[in-house]
């Protein structure tokens, strides 16, 4: 349930109009709604709605609806047209004042809120200018050097600027603005934000045909762009403008990410300097891969955008290496010993004759059963192996990390992996231990990706002559095996399941 903060409290509405809602199929018109557009781009737009006691009961039928507005001019024409095609309603409360007098009501949270001004101009139609806002990144946006006049005004200069040719028709400019606010008569507030700027065919009212054909294309650039810089980043919104409208879209039902890095020596995963280069050869062969999904769950997993608790990460990253590695086994036919299903029925048959005849003395009818139900899995070609083809296949070296599977006396990732998906909570005894894995599994995971990408690996942080000179992790790494291999082994004689 969403709270107003302080900052919501002081901020004075940006419109004040008669909103017709709908809610559960029924039409609600001229409800009182103060509608609050956010300074920061990373924050969200809230609605204010204060119902009469006949609008409130038709609305609390439901906990959403969907709004649209208009503000009409003295020349009788729209000026600005105001559409959410779902809003969140929360906070609704009636105060009552006596017996016949109360006051009602709610807070709206609008998802995908469009906001139209009309220009009314009649010059012909133009390419649509778009103003993409991203979220902080720091090889995103350009190097500014900035110089004070003695006036008081400040002059920034762009020393670099990233440009990006995502296709043949869509290519993006990457920049800062700033914004200034009056805080009161004797100071001023001023921040900046990377924004995206590029040109399109499309009519800037057409919103939906934006995030149907433009934004994913963005999307999946700042996914590449997410994993070089260690910063998940998204697109959360624009402002696109032709001779007709200026059009401002607010992203919904989307979780923006914290715009926090992950740790790294420098700034993210390549440097700044080789940025441009990880984006020029990363992002086509993203295009190029089989499944997009995989690399999306993959990346995520090592940048997720909100912090995590260990466990929880290291199970993520766990499942994003899974989803690569069955990308693999689907394409080269290693998900099943004996692929056809006729053929692999028969075996089975064969199978289960020859466990009733040999043990059927030694165990019930029951104990048999559950061997039987488990026979599929002897079809399934192992994890390990598929992963050491798959690694085979694209030539990489993850000697200097924690193994995936048990090598003599180590546990692997795999059985960590297997003992938290059972519910131990490892940190509570091996916090150190849990970390170094956690970390080992994320520079596995995105040298994979850089792998799979086509970069060099010599030119990362996650590279073996780097991290043997850098990560803390890989010099903690031996004690830390020793320890909760220890732990496992004394579990698996007493029979502690894994």
């Amino acid at each position: 349930m969403p709270t107003e903060n302080i900052s919501q409290k002081e901020q004075k509405e940006d419109y004040f109009v008669q909103a017709t809602l709908n809610v559960a199929d029924a039409e609600i018109p001229n409800v009182p709604c103060k509608i609050f557009l956010p300074d920061h781009i990373t924050e969200k737009p809230l609605l204010k709605f204060k119902p009469t006691d006949e609008q409130y009961s038709c609305i609390t039928r439901s906990h959403e609806g969907s709004l649209k507005a208009q503000l009409i001019g003295f020349d009788k024409k729209t000026e600005v047209s105001i559409f959410s095609p779902k809003v969140y309603f929360s906070n609704m409360e009636t105060r009552y004042w006596g017996a016949a007098l109360s006051e009602s009501s709610f807070i709206g949270e609008p998802q995908h809120l469009q906001v139209v001004n009309h220009l009314k101009s009649e010059q012909a139609p133009q390419n649509t200018s778009l103003t993409l806002w991203i979220t902080p990144n720091p090889m995103l946006g350009p190097a500014i050097s900035s110089m004070h006049h003695y006036t008081g005004n400040i002059e920034h200069t762009r020393v670099r600027q990233l440009n990006f040719a995502i296709s043949d028709k869509l290519s993006i400019s990457f920049d800062k603005h700033f914004k200034v606010k009056e805080i009161n008569k004797n100071e001023i507030k001023q921040w900046s934000y990377i924004v995206g700027m590029t040109e399109i065919d499309i009519p800037a009212i057409k919103v939906d045909t934006v995030r149907k054909e433009i934004l994913p294309q963005i999307d999946d650039l700042l996914i590449i762009a997410s994993l070089g810089s260690r910063t998940r980043t998204a697109c959360i919104g624009w402002q696109a403008s032709d001779h007709q409208d200026l059009v401002t879209y607010y992203r919904g039902e989307f979780a923006f990410p914290s715009g926090q890095s992950e740790p790294s020596c420098e700034q993210g995963l390549v440097w700044l300097k080789d940025f441009g280069e990880f984006l020029g050869i990363c992002y086509p062969a993203f295009l190029r891969f089989s499944d997009q999904s995989a690399i999306r769950k993959a990346i995520i997993s090592v940048v997720p955008g909100q912090k995590k608790v260990l466990e929880q990460s290291f199970l993520s990253m766990f499942a994003g290496l899974e989803a690569l590695i069955l990308v693999f086994r689907k394409e080269k036919e290693l998900e099943f010993v004996v692929s056809d299903p006729t053929e692999w029925k028969y075996i089975k048959k064969i199978i289960k004759q020859n466990i009733f005849k040999s043990i059927k003395q030694e165990l019930s009818k029951e104990q048999r059963t559950y061997i039987y139900t488990k026979l599929n899995e002897l079809n399934q070609i192992s994890l390990r192996s598929a992963f050491e083809r798959f690694c085979k296949h694209y030539n990489i070296d993850l000697s200097d990390l924690w193994p995936l599977f048990k090598t003599r006396d180590i546990f692997g990732l795999s059985d960590i992996r297997n003992k938290l998906i059972h519910g131990d909570k490892l940190s509570d005894e091996f916090p150190d231990a849990l970390w170094v894995a956690e970390e080992n599994l994320r520079f596995m995971v995105e040298r994979i990706l850089v792998k799979i990408l086509g970069f060099p690996v010599n030119k990362t942080e996650v590279s073996q002559d780097f991290l043997k000179k850098y990560s803390t992790a890989l010099r903690m790494m031996h004690e830390e095996q020793i320890k909760i291999s220890r732990f496992f082994s004394k579990q698996e004689k007493i029979g502690v399941r894994s």
